[in-house]
């Protein structure tokens, strides 16, 4: 994901073999590798061969598999490769209907494909004193960081096709962002970054995260910007 993003970002201004390189490699590895046709999604954690670990077969950390997705499409734009830049945007659709919790509304963490009685590891975000446990298929623990991810990667979408899906969840997970992990109802600036399934309110929130809203505004404002001056 890093590679990748670096990587597009650099040839963009200049060529550089190595660094298409790096570019080929990292495509490869999220849409052939880490891919699991069985489950239709893709697998987080890989041997350094791109064999699965027992037990991670079935699993996949949806927001992560978005994000790395919506970056490969960004190389697909720059090598003018629709079929791989449609691939993706279907492997996203597919990551969100998964993922999305609809009860509840947010992108659950992870998915443990047919253990629907796994016990997940107890998670404990870095920065906070919170403590999630989960048993089942998913693993419920919500982030503002997957929403951010969504509308990075829904709004691409949307730019090229105008498909109505992509629309629909954008304005989904930005719903879920202003009732329930913004502090502004609650009198208090930020958002909350990490919560429960029910993405119940926090009295105290320790920290902001500086990297992925500055960067989905960023992106976002960048796309509403060539979608203006396309009309």
């Amino acid at each position: 994901m890093v590679n990748l993003n670096i990587a597009t970002q650099i040839l963009r201004r200049r060529e550089n073999r190595d660094i298409e390189a790096i570019a080929r490699q990292s495509v490869d590895a999220v849409v052939q590798r880490h891919y699991n046709q069985d489950i239709g999604l893709n697998n987080e954690n890989l041997n350094i061969d791109f064999s699965r670990p027992a037990g991670e077969e079935t699993k996949s950390l949806l927001g992560h598999s978005i994000e790395t997705l919506w970056m490969v499409m960004e190389e697909a734009l720059r090598n003018n490769d629709r079929a791989l830049w449609g691939l993706c945007a279907d492997r996203i659709r597919r990551h969100i209907e998964v993922g999305w919790d609809w009860v509840y509304g947010g992108l659950s963490q992870w998915v443990n494909v047919d253990q629907g009685a796994y016990e997940w590891p107890v998670e404990r975000p870095v920065g906070t004193d919170l403590e999630f446990r989960f048993r089942g298929e998913y693993h419920y623990m919500k982030t503002l960081w997957s929403l951010n991810e969504i509308l990075v990667a829904c709004l691409n979408i949307f730019e090229h096709t105008r498909a109505e899906w992509a629309a629909r969840f954008f304005g989904m997970a930005q719903d879920v962002i202003d009732r329930k992990f913004s502090r502004r109802q609650h009198g208090q600036p930020g958002y909350m970054l990490f919560a429960n399934r029910r993405m119940t309110q926090q009295n105290h929130v320790a920290r902001q995260d500086n990297y992925h809203p500055p960067r989905q505004l960023m992106l976002n404002l960048l796309a509403l910007d060539r979608m203006m001056q396309s009309q």
